[in-house]
């Protein structure tokens, strides 16, 4: 929370390069994340004009240029996991919310870049996180979204080798196929 309190969330274990393993990215009794970085009120679109037809809407237009599973990590050039699906935007490109929920995060992580992380409860029986990285600019500084709402612009921010959206789905705190929530 923006005033210092404890997050009732349970904890959520995540690959992080940088700390060459899984870490704890919140944890029970410990304060949200500071809400930083660039957040901006232009007058882009404020809801996604074609969200998808599955249990997520899609986050960004355009194709997707990486999918979920093993690959070589264009920046660190180790084979490893990667985390989410890749999709191919223009710079300053509008992100929108896959579905309601409440932000826990927004603010920079070195290898995500400006990243927002968005709870959404219990989704058909599970725990559900989704994940919007590299971002060049945030459009919400915190509280609820809703399905379709503006989050922010896509961007080259972090680990990353030029615009575009990196999207996340975390289930009872690991990384799932983005593709089978879209």
């Amino acid at each position: 929370t923006t005033d210092g309190s404890a997050l009732p969330h349970a904890k959520v274990e995540l690959w992080h390069a940088d700390a060459g393993g899984y870490y704890s990215q919140y944890a029970p009794g410990l304060p949200e994340w500071n809400l930083r970085g660039t957040f901006t009120t232009d007058t882009a679109p404020r809801s996604n004009p074609a969200p998808g037809g599955g249990v997520l809407g899609r986050p960004a237009t355009g194709g997707i240029t990486s999918t979920f599973g093993m690959r070589q990590h264009p920046v660190l050039h180790v084979y490893k996991l990667h985390t989410g699906t890749d999709f191919s935007t223009g710079c300053g490109a509008p992100v929108y919310a896959a579905a309601d929920g409440r932000i826990i995060s927004a603010g920079f992580n070195t290898a995500y870049g400006n990243r927002i992380m968005v709870e959404h409860g219990t989704v058909r029986g599970v725990d559900l996180v989704t994940t919007y990285n590299h971002l060049t600019s945030f459009a919400v500084q915190g509280g609820s979204v809703r399905r379709g709402q503006l989050l922010g612009y896509s961007g080259t921010t972090g680990y990353s080798t030029g615009c575009h959206l990196h999207f996340e789905t975390i289930v009872n705190g690991r990384f799932t196929d983005p593709m089978d929530w879209l």
